[in-house]
């Protein structure tokens, strides 16, 4: 299956540029691939009502391609690119209304028991062998992470509107942690052309966050910690 909706660059969803903004990619990422899920009846909610298990972000990689100004109309497409015995792999196609592609992202999931915390066999959790596989309309690739210890830069607390339905930091507040380490002119003359994120914990209520960074052969990377332990690994590149 694949799953296509129709948006528009609202005021909410644009930054200081006037166009689409990685956040307002981030979020249309997530809200494809979240009603993709739904579509298909393995939703968050679903999921937990019938499996005793959730869905989780492991890793989401994004690439700005060509720019959509505010007010224009756009559309993303997400549909699974990969399935393994515990994960699942869904791409997203973001295009404008001539339908050239302007934004391109790749999403790992897993699913994990709400009992245990432990990551779930796919196909214990409503995965069947008849889901379609598509080929992916771009070669994006996920990244591997220097060990290199990261100086912190800024901390963050987590409060109410951060909060998702299960009650952890929703992942697309993750990316404004990190993009508000930047000041505007910066992001206007050097534009990212792709980020990524990679999720090891979760990070909840009154947590306070160290966000750690450096610059590692022209890639800027980023650590969020809680007490030392990183939760985030981010990469961007501009």
């Amino acid at each position: 299956m694949i799953y296509t909706k129709d948006f528009t660059v609202t005021s909410s969803k644009m930054d200081a540029t006037s166009y689409l903004s990685v956040v307002g990619v981030f979020e249309t990422v997530e809200e494809c691939v979240t009603e993709l899920y739904g579509e298909l009846g393995i939703d968050g909610f679903t999921v937990a009502e019938k499996f005793n298990a959730c869905w989780v972000f492991l890793k989401t990689r994004i690439e700005m391609i060509k720019p959509i100004e505010w007010k224009a109309s756009y559309s993303a497409s997400a549909f699974f690119s990969k399935k393994s015995v515990a994960s699942m792999q869904i791409d997203v196609a973001i295009r404008n209304s001539d339908g050239d592609l302007c934004s391109y992202a790749k999403v790992e999931a897993v699913s994990l028991d709400l009992d245990t915390g432990k990551i779930r066999k796919v196909d214990t959790v409503g995965v069947g062998e008849d889901f379609e596989i598509h080929e992916p309309l771009s070669k994006l690739q996920f990244t591997r992470f220097p060990k290199n210890e990261l100086p912190e830069i800024d901390t963050v607390k987590i409060k109410y509107t951060n909060i998702d339905y299960l009650q952890h930091t929703n992942n697309k507040e993750y990316p404004k942690f990190i993009l508000n380490t930047y000041e505007v002119k910066d992001l206007i003359e050097k534009p990212i052309r792709e980020l990524e994120i990679q999720y090891a914990g979760q990070a909840v209520e009154h947590d306070v966050l160290s966000i750690c960074k450096d610059v590692i052969d022209d890639k800027e990377i980023f650590a969020i910690k809680r007490d030392g332990v990183v939760l985030i690994k981010c990469e961007i590149v501009r």
